[in-house]
């Protein structure tokens, strides 16, 4: 038995593939409309929200900070709360730095996947040949 060659393992794919499918347009679609919905940007009610978040929370700081000057609140209390605060608005931070860089790569993905199929949608490419696979 002779070794299977990577160009003949190739033409029985593309032979196969040429007698399943006749209509590659149908196929390009369905993978493009699933890749888009895949790699949709967050919505923008979540990053809204963790921006009002932080909002607040520095409101919140900006208020205990006149509550201490004022002597409203002990000093004890201020700087219990000033720790919980703070690190909230950490954590607020990173959740909108992850949303961003997220959205970010989502948005680069989407662009490549358009290039992609701007290539697939040309008159004059074969489906199946060896480079635009």
């Amino acid at each position: 038995m002779k070794p299977l060659k990577e160009a003949d393992i190739f033409d029985a794919y593309k032979r196969a593939v040429g007698r399943l499918v006749t209509d590659y347009g149908e196929i390009t679609d369905m993978v493009k409309d699933n890749l888009k919905e895949i790699i949709k940007p967050h919505q923008t009610a979540d990053l809204e929200s963790v921006q009002t978040g932080l909002l607040e929370t520095r409101k919140h700081i900006l208020d205990l900070f006149k509550k201490k000057k004022t002597g409203e609140i002990t000093l004890g209390a201020y700087d219990a709360e000033y720790v919980r605060l703070s690190a909230r608005v950490i954590e607020l931070e990173e959740m909108e730095k992850a949303i961003k860089s997220e959205d970010l790569k989502n948005q680069l993905n989407r662009q490549r996947l358009e290039e992609a199929f701007q290539v697939l949608y040309e008159e004059n490419v074969d489906i199946t040949e060896e480079s635009t696979m």
